[in-house]
């Protein structure tokens, strides 16, 4: 792919544009969906006349290659690559030849980009829906139980957070429907829809949301551990402690994201390109914020309380 800046620059000040420039150590997460979205292309090309039959099998099956060499594990990037498009390209141009550059035609980087990140953010969802279900089932269990069993916390803590992830969920739900929703479309309108960073703009606001409600909880585990401290109840070991501060340090965090993904948005001067980059790593950021905040909280709540696990699992 080339440069915008091929020829301007001195081979130094190049060097020094194209790294940062770059996005290939974090757009690098979207491998799958870029290659399932230059599948759909071919396949839309083939159906217009614009690749033959052979053609379109050659890519497409060629595409599928590189995807299981993916999920493998036998594929890697570099620097070099300088963006996922590119680095796909660079894969299937190894592969099948001048073939490969056919793929491009009709094809706006941007609304590439844009699918990606969508498909991305819908499984996303998806991750995290299961998460707080989870986690829901832990506090479940919690709530049921004796408040003097759960260290420093009412069971009705517990049944409220369970509570607030059940709106939370149905938030996120809503914000899986209008994810791929103007991408069916092919109207000038719609392509211009699609690269609107307002779906990643909506699922930070669902994870800070989230974050919000669990930093909530984890607070009151902190202030309870502190000041409302029984020697009769077990209590939450210093280390499980730390990181219910830091859950609440990370919910500022995801507001930061969200903010920063608001901020670029709004921006009349900045590309739909330059935009969706500077999506990615908010969006990539918040949700393995509240990812990795809904799996260690669930693991703590059930340390907390294996009576309540053990009959579960008995059960």
């Amino acid at each position: 792919m080339m440069k915008l800046w091929n020829g301007k620059y001195l081979d130094e000040e190049a060097l020094l544009a194209d790294q940062f420039s770059a996005s290939i150590a974090f757009d690098q997460r979207l491998w799958k969906q870029d290659i399932l979205c230059s599948i759909a292309h071919a396949k839309k090309l083939a159906a217009q006349g614009k690749l033959t039959d052979d053609e379109c099998d050659t890519i497409v099956v060629h595409l599928q290659e590189i995807l299981w060499d993916m999920e493998a594990g036998r594929l890697h990037f570099t620097d070099e690559d300088h963006d996922i498009q590119n680095a796909v390209e660079k894969l299937l141009k190894r592969r099948i030849g001048n073939i490969a550059d056919k793929i491009r035609q009709d094809q706006d980087p941007a609304i590439r980009a844009a699918l990606s990140l969508r498909l991305y953010q819908k499984e996303a969802i998806q991750t995290l829906s299961h998460g707080i279900d989870q986690l829901t089932d832990a506090l479940h269990m919690l709530a049921a139980q004796p408040a003097e069993s759960i260290p420093g916390q009412d069971p009705t803590a517990c049944a409220a957070l369970a509570d607030s992830l059940a709106q939370d969920k149905a938030r996120f739900a809503d914000c899986e429907k209008r994810t791929l929703a103007s991408a069916t479309h092919a109207t000038d309108a719609a392509k211009i829809a699609v690269c609107d960073t307002a779906f990643a703009s909506e699922f930070l606001s669902a994870c800070a949301s989230s974050m919000a409600h669990l930093a909530a909880f984890c607070d009151g585990l902190v202030l309870t551990a502190h000041f409302g401290a029984d020697p009769q109840v077990p209590s939450l070991t210093d280390a499980q402690l730390h990181i219910c501060r830091l859950i609440s340090n990370k919910t500022s965090r995801v507001t930061g994201d969200l903010m920063s993904v608001l901020t670029t948005s709004g921006s009349f001067t900045v590309s739909a390109a330059a935009k969706l980059q500077e999506t990615c790593q908010p969006l990539f950021d918040g949700y393995d914020s509240l990812k990795d905040t809904l799996k260690v909280l669930c693991n703590i709540l059930q340390a907390s309380c294996p009576a309540a696990v053990n009959d579960e699992q008995t059960a």
